[in-house]
This record gives structure tokens, C-alpha cells and sequence, in this order.
């Protein structure tokens, strides 16, 4: 099946699959953000911060880094539609852009 999408097919794709990594980074880096304004507030510690940092580092984001760099970028993205991370419009923008 990969072999069977045009070159402008592909570049489409690999947007789609760029738009989910970043949608899922943005995501995890949320935590993150909460993880500072909870230390800001002295519900948590410096070192809890720097914990979640380091388990966002060695997990999620490891992760979104497998999940696009190792698979096929129309396995992700056809993942991420039926998910609901991809929707209809995202797609046809995608196609606008070419």
C-alpha cells in the first residue's frame, strides 16, 4: 500500500502525521506546564518538577518518537483518525495546502 501513493499523497501524509506529533506532544508538555504552576503554588517541590520532566522524557515522549519514527506515516495517521486525534477537517485542510 505505501508504495502506491503519489508524491503529493505522501507529502500530505507526512503533514497529517507531523500535526499529530505535535497535537500529542502539546498534550503530554501540558503536564509539564501543570506539574510548574503546582510548584509555583508550593504544592509541589523542585525535585517532584524535575521528576515528571525526566518520566515525560524517558516515556511519552519517547513514545510519540517510536510511534512516528519507526512506523509507516499513513499507519499513524489512519491510527490517529480512528482515534479522533485526526478529523475530517484536518485531513481536508491538509489536502487544501498542496
Amino acid at each position: 500500500m505505501p508504495g502506491d501513493f503519489t508524491k503529493s499523497e505522501r507529502k500530505r501524509i507526512r503533514q497529517l502525521a507531523d500535526l499529530v506529533w505535535d497535537r500529542g506532544l502539546r498534550f503530554e508538555l501540558r503536564n509539564i506546564a501543570v506539574a510548574i504552576d503546582e510548584m509555583e503554588s508550593g504544592r509541589l517541590t523542585p525535585f517532584d518538577v524535575t521528576d515528571r520532566i525526566h518520566k515525560f522524557h524517558d516515556g511519552a515522549a519517547r513514545d510519540l518518537y517510536k510511534q512516528f519514527s519507526s512506523s509507516l506515516p499513513w499507519l499513524a495517521v489512519c491510527r490517529a483518525y480512528f482515534d479522533g486525534v485526526l478529523t475530517d477537517d484536518d485531513i481536508t485542510n491538509a489536502s487544501g495546502d498542496i
